[in-house]
């Protein structure tokens, strides 16, 4: 009985070492089949709603894709690196100034609509008087 206890609890302890093995084995093997899949992902894009207003009042939903997780670099130089980042920010830039652009330009219309209707009110409250 001694000896089918004592070779009962050898293979317990055998397998529960191999249990620990195989684990770390797959964790190895997660681990790489996850660095494969960041690598395949190379882009990702969101859809992003934005709103304008129009000159009549009425609000208009515009849907935009914006790209995250830029081109990957893998196999690239040096200079094709600085070269990609360099358009990516030169494009980003420019998206950015036309949306100043923009803003400064509504900022103007709004401050004209204000200076007319100050203007109306001026007519109004003397035309009270």
């Amino acid at each position: 009985m001694k000896k089918i206890l004592l070779l009962s609890l050898s293979l317990l302890i055998l397998a529960c070492t191999n249990m620990d093995t195989s684990t770390d084995e797959s964790k190895e093997a997660q681990i790489s089949r996850l660095l494969k899949e960041a690598d395949k992902k190379k882009e990702e894009t969101v859809e992003v709603e934005k709103t304008v207003v129009t000159d009549n009042g009425e609000e208009v939903t515009e849907g935009e894709v914006a790209v995250q997780n830029k081109k990957s670099h893998k196999g690239m130089t040096r200079g094709e690196i600085m070269e990609y980042e360099m358009t990516r920010v030169s494009d980003e830039m420019n998206a950015l100034q036309a949306d100043v652009q923009q803003y400064q330009e509504k900022k103007a219309q709004l401050k004209a609509y204000q200076e007319k209707l100050q203007k109306l009110e001026e007519l109004n409250n003397a035309g009270i008087k």
